[in-house]
């Protein structure tokens, strides 16, 4: 059989007839997912993985037309552990498989999920263990254990059948968060795929360059969480993006995509090589400078890194330095 040829952006539509466990396949939870790149997760330990198109970190991405697959004739027994930013307690998972390839057999079908508060690698033990339709989304089973931890492994022990890959496209996980980790700083370099990555970290703001096309980009941060917005040849392309650091602060994966064209899209990930933000010819060099820049330049300035309580007006204090330099200006 071919490879899968489903590049992300190109999947297959979502099955709509097959039923679910608990419930309607087609209807998306509202419910925060608390093992996605925008809550923080990320993933520490891969399995085989095709290409950089079909990693086992659009898992984690919350849409179901991107995910992961195997290697050619890798169909059993694959791990993928997954670091959470707090301690937290699971109530449910959830499985998309409706954008499997059209050739049948190739979804995941048999996972076991676990959790543990001891390490990636030690400690674990079984919240759930599952049998997924081929191709179906929103595949929703509660947990047998609500056991805390900070890590997830799943074990993806088969497919349908099929001898040729392994295929699953999304991951999420409701439940409760016990801690909250104060905000860390993410200033300094990173040497990424897209060359090195300057960041200066004021508050909640994030602003910063890198070193590919005369790459800027201007956002917020939350935990161990960047989300912002990146210009290369003076804004002739850009789009959002999201970075999750790892617990340690050393590395950071996430994924990118050029704006109005969500499916255009791929990886970005480094390691952090230095404390020294560093600079670029093309950066105005911090938060106040580059709201200055952008108004001078079109009378208006994108603010990002202002962050309420949940269900709240409060602003939280960690807002407070970017509010600052806004009143200064």
């Amino acid at each position: 059989e071919s490879a899968p040829g489903n590049a992300p952006g190109s999947a297959a539509t979502p099955a709509s007839t097959a039923s679910n466990p608990s419930g309607d396949l087609n209807a998306a939870t509202s419910e925060l997912s608390l093992v996605s790149l925008s809550a923080g997760a990320i993933v520490v330990k891969k399995p085989q993985e095709l290409d950089d198109k079909w990693s086992s970190i659009w898992l984690l991405d919350e849409t179901p037309a991107f995910g992961w697959s195997t290697k050619q004739g890798v169909i059993s027994n694959q791990v993928i552990v997954i670091a959470l930013p707090e301690l937290t307690r699971l109530n449910k998972v959830i499985f998309d498989t409706g954008s499997v390839d059209g050739v049948d057999g190739r979804g995941a079908k048999d996972v076991l999920v676990e959790m543990s508060d001891t390490s990636e690698t030690d400690g674990f033990q079984k919240i759930a263990e599952v049998s997924l339709q081929d191709k179906a989304n929103n595949q929703t089973f509660p947990v047998s254990a609500e056991i805390p931890g900070r890590w997830v492994r799943l074990t993806v022990k088969s497919n349908h059948g099929s001898p040729d890959y392994l295929e699953l496209f999304d991951f999420r996980a409701t439940g409760t968060q016990l801690t909250q980790t104060p905000l860390s700083n993410v200033s300094g370099t990173y040497s990424t795929n897209y060359n090195d990555f300057h960041v200066r970290q004021e508050g909640t703001s994030v602003t910063g360059c890198y070193e590919y096309d005369e790459g800027v980009f201007e956002g917020g941060s939350s935990g161990r969480v960047m989300t912002f917005t990146w210009h290369e040849h003076e804004g002739s392309e850009k789009g959002p993006a999201i970075m999750v650091l790892t617990p340690d602060g050393k590395q950071m994966t996430g994924v990118w995509s050029f704006e109005g064209r969500p499916d255009d899209r791929g990886l970005w990930y480094g390691t952090k090589k230095s404390d020294v933000i560093g600079s670029c010819p093309n950066w105005a060099g911090g938060i106040q400078s580059q709201i200055t820049k952008d108004l001078e330049a079109s009378g208006r300035a994108r603010i990002y890194g202002i962050n309420f309580d949940s269900d709240s007006d409060r602003i939280k204090d960690e807002s407070k330095p970017t509010l600052e330099k806004i009143v200064s200006m």
